[in-house]
């Protein structure tokens, strides 16, 4: 008669312990939920996703503007609008009907993008 009571108490205690033990809480990407650095990183990302091969140079200007120092058709570096720190460069195939051959188009077609990565902004 004593052991069941026996048992039902250890498995109560058991069970009291296991629930008010500590848990270990996993950190999130960010420190804070409200982090303003880390939203605007995850809007550039999610910016940056939705680029595709084809797309137009406008496009992609409309969230990435070009970076600083010289620039040339075919291939470019872009930095996100709301932070020049963030950046990708990007292959374009040229639009052939542009008049001058040499300007820049918003014509031209993307044809290859890399991924994010972090470097201090060129200037002129």
């Amino acid at each position: 008669m004593c052991q069941p009571i026996l048992r039902v108490a250890f498995c109560a205690c058991f069970v009291s312990l296991l629930l008010a033990w500590p848990t270990r809480r996993v950190p999130s990407a960010c420190a804070s939920e409200e982090s303003k650095s880390c939203e605007m990183v995850v809007d550039a990302m999610d910016s940056a996703s939705k680029l595709k091969i084809g797309m137009l140079r406008a496009d992609v200007e409309r969230d990435f503007e070009a970076d600083g120092g010289i620039s040339v058709r075919d291939r470019g570096t872009y930095t996100y609008r709301r932070c020049h720190y963030i950046k990708l460069n990007i292959e374009f195939r040229v639009h052939e009907n542009a008049p001058n051959t040499y300007a820049i188009s918003p014509e031209d077609q993307v044809s290859k993008i890399s991924s994010l990565y972090l470097a201090y902004p060129v200037s002129d």
